[in-house]
């Protein structure tokens, strides 16, 4: 798997990224609170698992030019066997990125075409903003309608086609996430990613993770795979014994990866009690 400088790349017009699993890194700052008033910034880059344009996952890597090189290469040899599971929980996050914009658009749909109705009378003064609203209403219309199929739109009032679609696409991804499970190499006998590699999460869904935990965040991967892990009938596709020792792998590696007892137990549908187990 190749390594690539994405600042440089991005220099040349004529460039094209191959078609096959490769990493681009870009040098970058982070920034952390030390507390209210005092942030400390850290050199580091992006790593980006890519096929083609396609970003599969993301890393952050702190450090100096030669070590996130250093870093990258090593990654670039590690990460073969995770690729078909990556590439199924990157379809997952797709997915649920396109349920998330439906959501949106129907919510403001709904919204501009209920303040345009609550105008109890149209006047000089106030056509301009039922216009407004209305044309407001029209265009998310147009985009809803784009995102779900024809022939949930027949017969059906749009905002129960649309709440079918989302809840279709979400299945969908939840399905993706117990099938990357599967497709995983054994968390007892393989090498682990080193790095704490991210989904290709929209900018909102970014927003919301981050905002309800960083070890949540960093710990993404683990975390994907075990609500996939939740949502797999493990009993008909591995022994008891095999079953019990690939989950409880799963959750120590998650907890390395700083993912929180509750958030472990959310994820995994695994009690309290047995995590703590695990982990003593």
């Amino acid at each position: 798997m190749t390594v690539e400088s994405l600042a440089v790349l991005e220099q040349d017009d004529a460039y094209t990224p191959p078609a096959e699993p490769h990493i681009a890194w870009e040098p970058c700052r982070f920034l952390d609170d030390v507390d209210s008033q005092t942030q400390y910034q850290s050199r580091g880059a992006r790593l980006y698992l890519r096929e083609g344009r396609r970003v599969l996952a993301t890393a952050e890597v702190e450090g100096s030019r030669r070590s996130v090189i250093d870093v990258a290469d090593e990654v670039s040899l590690e990460i073969g066997p995770w690729l078909p599971a990556m590439r199924l929980l990157a379809d997952a996050v797709a997915l649920e990125r396109e349920a998330d914009t439906l959501d949106y658009q129907m919510r403001q749909l709904l919204h501009h075409w209920q303040a345009a109705q609550d105008m109890p009378v149209i006047t000089a003064a106030n056509y301009r903003v039922y216009d407004a609203q209305t044309d407001a209403a029209y265009r998310y219309e147009d985009l809803v309608r784009a995102i779900i199929p024809r022939e949930d739109q027949v017969g059906a009032r749009l905002p129960e086609a649309a709440a079918t679609h989302s809840a279709r696409l979400r299945e969908r991804a939840a399905y993706l996430r117990t099938q990357a499970v599967v497709a995983m190499p054994d968390p007892r006998a393989s090498d682990l990613p080193g790095v704490a590699w991210v989904g290709p999460y929209s900018d909102q869904q970014h927003r919301e993770i981050r905002a309800r935990s960083r070890d949540i965040w960093y710990a993404d991967l683990p975390h994907q795979i075990l609500m996939g892990w939740s949502g797999l009938d493990t009993a008909a596709r591995w022994p008891a014994d095999e079953c019990v020792a690939r989950r409880d792998a799963l959750i120590r590696w998650a907890a390395r990866r700083g993912l929180p007892k509750k958030a472990l137990s959310d994820a995994s549908g695994v009690a309290r009690t047995t995590i703590n187990r695990v982990l003593s």
